[in-house]
């Protein structure tokens, strides 16, 4: 996939326009445009996590999936019914790159305390696609990190 530093990366398989060259691709909260419709989404690597999510758009549509537990449930029906051809990206978050003692590393609990605000935020909106009510906690986030968010999720909803 080639990149510009003059205009947005367009994924293989599912066409979504990844601003690039505006963001470098670094971890991020982000939402995907279909159109009016969005997906709120984070990813390790902003380019590669679009790229994944993209695949398994096409994958899904191919495959003929229907399963509604599935993430990409809702995304793909509203593709499907509006003949949606494209996507686009709003970040929303990237500051989650720290450097500590001289090496970088991922601050996952804030990465996912920011999407779980984010769904938490818009999930009356009738335009927002998730179908989760609470962040994904991906392998890669450090066990710690995954360990305090559980215990932000139980505080939340204690409240």
């Amino acid at each position: 996939m080639k990149t510009s530093a003059s205009k947005p990366t367009v994924t293989d398989k599912w066409h979504i326009h990844v601003p690039t060259h505006q963001y470098m691709s670094v971890p991020t909260v982000y939402k995907v445009y279909f159109g009016k419709k969005y997906l709120i989404w984070k990813g390790k690597s902003l380019l590669q996590s679009c790229q994944y999510l993209a695949e398994g758009i096409e994958r899904y549509i191919r495959k003929q999936k229907s399963d509604d537990t599935d993430y990409l449930y809702h995304v793909c029906n509203h593709i499907k019914r509006t003949r949606c051809i494209m996507a686009t990206v709003e970040v929303i978050d990237n500051s989650f790159l720290r450097t500590i003692k001289g090496a970088e590393s991922i601050n996952g609990y804030a990465m996912l305390v920011s999407e779980q605000r984010l769904l938490d935020k818009h999930s009356k909106d009738p335009d927002c696609l998730n179908n989760n009510a609470e962040a994904y906690v991906s392998n890669w986030i450090k066990e710690a990190h995954k360990e305090k968010f559980a215990e932000f999720l139980k505080n939340r909803k204690n409240k």
